[in-house]
């Protein structure tokens, strides 16, 4: 199928595409095939499996060949290259196109900055709730990095969350199992929350499994790791995350 990608985010790593037929499907960074980001405005070819969920995502050939046209200085080079050796044409061509491909890729990861810093002046705007959203939707999400508040925001609802489950279970005489439910259904978001934190001072999301070994892991991921401050620029794992 063709279409055209009509927003993508690099934080949480998931877009929308409009289909030729109109129907519009979400789609995760981990469906796309290209080397190059995906961007706003892109087009492009992508399938549909069985359960309606976008996979292996291409850029729309159609979407490249003005960047790799040859300019009309560069077809008046190849005519008179033609005409007195042909031997020339590579070297008159080449340069060229590299130049073309050079300015694409310039303009495209100009227009990726630009989206990650509008994306990042909405979240200097995002109160607590919007920071729980935002961790809850990516509970599958392990890529990317979180700042510091996004990831004590969402332990601090977790706490709050938590303790309404503990008094609501005694309260009606159902002991632990709310409580337990509600552990159960956070854990993920609160690991891929942590592991994006971790990723921020440019660390492995592994090092959250710290937290089942000992309590001097737990001390040196929650106690260490997490209150650091984070990257300012981008690191191994994404751009800045503020």
């Amino acid at each position: 199928m063709k279409g055209k990608i009509l927003d993508y985010s690099i934080q949480t790593s998931t877009g929308i595409i409009r289909a030729e037929n109109q129907q519009r499907y979400s789609f995760s960074g981990s469906a796309w095939k290209e080397q190059q980001a995906p961007m706003r405005g892109m087009h492009v070819d992508f399938e549909i499996d069985a359960q309606d969920q976008v996979i292996d995502i291409f850029i729309d050939a159609s979407d490249l060949e003005p960047a790799i046209q040859p300019s009309p200085t560069a077809v008046i080079s190849d005519t008179v290259s033609k005409e007195t050796h042909a031997d020339n044409l590579s070297t008159s061509s080449d340069p060229l196109s590299s130049a073309s491909l050079s300015h694409t890729h310039s303009q495209y990861s100009s227009s990726t900055d630009d989206q990650h810093q509008n994306l990042l002046a909405n979240e200097s705007k995002y109160s607590m709730m919007d920071w729980v959203m935002k961790c809850l939707r990516n509970y599958i999400n392990f890529t990317g990095r979180a700042r510091r508040k996004e990831y004590w925001f969402f332990q601090l609802w977790y706490a709050i969350l938590s303790f309404v489950m503990l008094v609501l279970g005694d309260a009606f005489h159902w002991g632990d199992n709310l409580f337990l439910i509600a552990t159960l259904l956070v854990a993920l978001p609160a690991i891929a929350v942590s592991a994006h934190r971790l990723h921020d001072i440019n660390r492995s999301g592994w090092l959250v499994l710290l937290n089942l070994v000992t309590i001097v892991g737990v001390l040196i991921v929650t106690f260490f790791f997490m209150i650091k401050e984070g990257d300012q620029t981008t690191n191994s794992y994404g751009p800045a995350s503020k």
